[in-house]
């Protein structure tokens, strides 16, 4: 294991830790797909294969919200497919909302999944029919130079598959209809109303939503203990505009969910990096841990500076980190990440990376509480001061 050596001074005592990189088992990187080991809802909609793969930790919450993209495109709209599945053990009449940040952006209109709907459709009969003629069939050519026979008592013309003198038949000519009952999976709409306020909620679930974001319309759906449903929700926004929204989900029997937006929509990248609570002995506030790993998506995606690279907990709130050293060359990074962990559960940060117009991220100050008087990187030949 390589060993790389910091030097931390506090008023009472000098210390020297070695300090293992994050490698061996204790960090696991892994890109933004699919967070929880939850299975993978997935529907065939009428031939047209979705997978709600993106979702976040879940942490505390029994209905689980996912969706099959990440971020959503159109020119003024665009449809947000997502799920909802109860893991609760009571059904839940579930109020379905979402925040938005701009007051020119809501929801057109939200549909629910009805698989095997069945509707009544008019089915059109065709048979062979005889058409007869008191008098003959006399030949007339129509413009086309097609044949075509005139009844001779009434006039009438008709295209003929068999002629006789009086006798004319059509084959598979249309004779009426009759209804049957068909069957296919469809988006049904629901009705939605105003929104209800959650605040109660989220604050027993320390969730939280960015105070610029609102709450538009909401939509009601009974959702069974344990069922899964699926909901296709139509938004709408002012062209030409990229932007992130919540997706809330409050049920009448202590349900709650809550899915998160990406934390800015000028970062085109996330990963997940997941602290393995086998590796802390016990509850660590404020701990500044080290994130050392060389990563090839950084290599070819992150500024060259690595000014674009940037912290966050579950929940989208921005984390201190220090960079001690980045390497585009190869994706190398070292840096400290201010966060809270503990032995009992893995602990989940965000890794967001890829927007070139950012300005330095790094936060040093903010990395080291007041309880460090004097930081020292000692690497090699380089003596790196972060007090």
């Amino acid at each position: 294991m390589n060993i790389r050596k910091a030097l931390f001074l506090s008023p009472l005592l000098l210390l020297v830790f070695l300090i293992p990189q994050v490698e061996g088992g204790t960090v696991i990187l892994s890109s933004e797909t699919d967070p929880t080991p939850q299975t993978i809802p997935t529907i065939d909609f009428n031939g047209r294969n979705l997978s709600f793969v993106y979702t976040d930790e879940n942490k505390r919450e029994n209905l689980i919200i996912r969706t099959t993209q990440e971020t959503y495109y159109g020119f003024s709209s665009a449809s947000v497919f997502t799920s909802v599945t109860n893991i609760s053990p009571d059904n839940q009449l579930v109020d379905l909302q979402l925040y938005f940040s701009n007051t020119r952006e809501g929801v057109s209109e939200v549909f629910v999944l009805v698989k095997d709907f069945s509707f009544q459709i008019d089915v059109r009969d065709y048979d062979n029919v005889e058409h007869l003629c008191r008098s003959d069939f006399v030949l007339n050519i129509d413009q086309y130079g097609e044949n075509r026979y005139e009844c001779s008592d009434t006039g009438e013309l008709f295209y003929c598959d068999i002629i006789n003198r009086s006798s004319c038949t059509i084959n598979n000519e249309f004779v009426g209809t009759h209804e049957e009952t068909r069957f296919e999976d469809r988006w049904i709409p629901i009705q939605t109303t105003s929104p209800r306020d959650t605040q109660t909620q989220r604050e027993l679930l320390t969730k939280t939503i960015r105070s610029e974001f609102t709450v538009r319309e909401k939509a009601s759906d009974l959702i069974s203990a344990g069922e899964t449903k699926f909901y296709r929700i139509d938004i709408e926004y002012p062209p030409h505009t990229r932007n992130e929204f919540y997706i809330e989900a409050v049920g009448s029997a202590s349900g709650y969910g809550l899915l998160d937006p990406w934390f800015d929509y000028d970062w085109s990248n996330r990963k997940t990096i997941t602290i393995n609570s086998t590796e802390v002995n016990s509850t660590l506030t404020n701990f500044p841990f080290l994130v050392n790993f060389t990563d090839s998506d950084l290599q070819t995606d992150a500024q060259a500076s690595g000014n674009d690279i940037l912290f966050t907990d579950v929940n989208d709130n921005k984390l201190s980190h220090e960079i001690e050293e980045y390497t585009s060359g190869s994706g190398w990074l070292t840096a400290w990440v201010r966060v809270n962990i503990t032995s009992a559960s893995d602990t989940k940060i965000f890794m967001y990376y890829n927007n070139p117009l950012a300005s330095a991220q790094n936060d040093t100050a903010g990395t080291w509480t007041s309880n460090y008087e004097v930081v020292w990187h000692v690497n090699n030949d380089n003596f790196l001061d972060s007090t």
